[in-house]
C-alpha cells in the first residue's frame, strides 16, 4: 500500500535558536494526534549548538536540512516549500508553541473554505494575553513610529494595539479577514505559491511576510485569522527591543526595500490598500 501524503508540511527556519527549537518541535510532535505531519527544519548554519541540542526522538520525527551558511529567512522558507509533500504548508517560528488541536482546526478551515488561501491562528504571549500579530499594511505613520528614533517617544502600546472590534471577534472566536500577519505561524495552500510566487529572497530577514501578503491581496486572494486556533509565541522581537542591532538594521532595510519595490503603487495611491480590519 502506498504511503499517504502528509496532511500538512510544517517548515521551521532556525538560526541560533537552541533555547527554543526543542520545545517548539516537541509541542508539534505531542500535539499532532492522528494527523500525519511532515516536519522540515531548515537550519541556517547555527553555531550555538541548536542542532546538537535536539534529542534522538525528536530527530527521528523531522527532516533536517543543515545549510552551510545563513542564506536568509525567505530563501530558507522557499527551500522548505520546494521539499514539502503536502498540499498544505505551515510556517512556524522556533519560538512558537503549538496548542493541541490547533493545526487540525486550521486544516479544516482551509478545506471547508475554498476561497481562502491562507489562515493564521491567534498568537498569545506566554502570560495568555493576545499578541498583536494580525496587522494593517504599514503606511508612513506606522513606519516612522516603529522604525525611526520617534519610537523612543511613543508608547509602543499605542502603535501595537488591536481595535476593540478585533478583540471582540477574537474573544467570540469568530474568523475574520486580515491584511497581513506576522510570520510566526501561518498555514497556506501550496497552490497559492504557484499563483503569486514564493517569498521574495531579496528580503534577507524581515518584511518578506508583508510583501507576500501584499502580493496575495493584489491577486484578490484571501487570508483569515481563526481565533479557535491558538499558538503561544515567545516573540523574540529583537529588532524592537534594541535601539541598535543587526536585527533592527535588517528590519529597516527590509521596510525600505518593501516601499521601493511597491513605489509605483504608492505613487499611484493604491498603497496602502483599503484596510480590512
Amino acid at each position: 500500500m502506498l504511503d499517504r501524503k502528509p496532511d500538512c508540511s510544517i517548515i521551521i527556519v532556525s538560526h541560533q535558536h537552541r533555547q527554543y527549537l526543542s520545545d517548539c518541535l516537541r509541542s508539534l510532535i505531542n500535539g499532532k494526534k492522528k494527523l500525519k505531519l511532515e516536519i522540515i527544519v531548515i537550519d541556517n548554519n547555527s553555531s550555538d549548538g541548536t542542532i546538537d541540542s535536539l534529542s534522538p526522538d525528536i530527530l527521528s520525527e523531522i527532516t533536517l536540512v543543515k545549510n552551510n551558511r545563513n542564506s536568509g529567512f525567505a530563501k530558507a522558507c522557499n527551500q522548505g516549500i520546494r521539499m514539502a509533500k503536502s498540499d498544505m504548508v505551515m510556517f512556524v517560528n522556533p519560538d512558537v508553541l503549538t496548542m493541541s488541536g490547533s493545526i487540525l482546526k486550521m486544516l479544516r478551515f482551509l478545506k471547508l473554505n475554498p476561497a481562502v488561501s491562507c489562515v493564521v491562528p491567534v498568537l498569545k504571549n506566554i502570560d495568555g494575553s493576545i499578541q498583536y500579530s494580525c496587522r494593517k499594511f504599514p503606511g508612513w505613520r506606522e513606519t516612522l513610529l516603529k522604525r525611526t528614533p520617534l519610537r523612543w517617544f511613543v508608547d509602543p502600546e499605542e502603535v501595537n494595539r488591536y481595535d476593540q472590534r478585533i478583540v471582540n471577534l477574537i474573544k467570540r472566536k469568530i474568523p475574520f479577514r486580515i491584511n497581513w500577519a506576522l510570520g510566526g505561524c501561518l498555514m497556506v495552500k501550496k497552490s497559492t505559491f504557484e499563483k503569486i510566487g514564493f517569498f521574495d529572497e531579496k528580503f534577507f530577514l524581515y518584511c518578506e511576510d508583508i510583501d507576500w501578503f501584499y502580493r496575495l491581496k493584489k491577486a484578490n486572494l484571501i487570508a483569515y485569522c481563526l481565533p479557535e486556533a491558538i499558538m503561544y509565541h515567545k516573540h523574540l522581537a529583537v529588532s524592537d527591543h534594541k535601539s541598535f542591532s543587526i536585527e533592527s538594521f535588517y528590519h529597516s532595510v527590509g521596510i525600505v526595500k518593501f516601499f521601493a519595490k511597491h513605489a509605483v503603487d504608492i505613487l499611484a495611491g493604491r498603497y496602502p490598500p483599503r484596510n480590512l480590519m
